[in-house]
């Protein structure tokens, strides 16, 4: 895994999907897409890793979704994964097609994100990580149960926006930001400057570039666009990264 700080390390899968290890808490963040979803596939593998809790997931804690669209979850897979691993802290909006009666009874936690756009709730704690969250709508605006995290850990922070509606950037203000402060953002990011300059001026130390398919997934053009996009609006900044599969 990569470290950020001593409090932080990642890694990142594909397209949303990434583990974290924040204050010695593992958790994974969209890391179960369907196999039937139009962008990249979770390789056969590093499935099994994940459902076996083996590698970098020995020790996995949490799972967080912001939504529920097959590029970020798979309910088939996330029912699975409960099976085998029925003790875990899952962070899911509503609308998942699973069954919550069912887990809990087999001792799952879970948290429904609910609230109103912008809001943010918190601190909530899962497995001794501190986190917030925040309704913030769909960059489609077809899902409004969309969801960002900001998970918090001495001066750390780290916020994962998933599908966030950019329009309404500002609403991340709303997050408690600590001194090492990072973020994992939508590459539809790179198609406006000005959208650009309003993350560079909330001072994030890392921005992060992700959901960026890989070329042979590009079925509706995002790839070529944020490529095309990441010199003039993404590439000059210092602290900022695309994740380029």
């Amino acid at each position: 895994m990569r470290t950020l700080t001593d409090k932080l390390k990642f890694e990142y899968l594909l397209d949303s999907a990434v583990l974290i290890e924040i204050g010695g808490v593992k958790a994974l963040i969209d890391g179960l897409p369907s196999d039937k979803n139009s962008f990249d596939l979770l390789p056969e593998a590093l499935e099994e890793e994940i459902m076996a809790g083996q590698g970098e997931f020995r020790g996995l804690d949490c799972l967080f979704f912001t939504h529920c669209h097959g590029d970020h979850l798979s309910g088939k897979k996330l029912t699975a994964y409960l099976e085998r691993n029925p003790k875990t802290f899952v962070a899911i909006p509503e609308d998942a097609e699973l069954d919550f009666d069912r887990f809990r009874r087999g001792g799952t936690e879970f948290l429904i994100p609910q609230g109103e756009v912008a809001e943010v709730h918190g601190e909530r704690t899962a497995s001794g990580l501190e986190f917030q969250y925040m309704r913030t709508g769909h960059l489609t605006f077809h899902c409004p149960e969309h969801y960002a995290y900001n998970f918090l850990e001495g001066d750390t922070s780290v916020i994962f926006t998933g599908d966030m509606d950019l329009v309404k950037l500002k609403m991340l203000k709303g997050f408690d930001k600590r001194e090492h402060a990072f973020i994992f953002i939508n590459n539809v990011l790179l198609w406006h400057k000005r959208w650009c300059d309003m993350i560079d001026e909330m001072g994030f130390e890392g921005v992060f570039i992700y959901h960026v398919p890989s070329e042979g997934r590009d079925q509706e053009g995002y790839r070529e666009k944020a490529l095309k996009c990441w010199p003039e609006n993404g590439q000059h900044r210092p602290n900022w990264e695309i994740f380029n599969l």
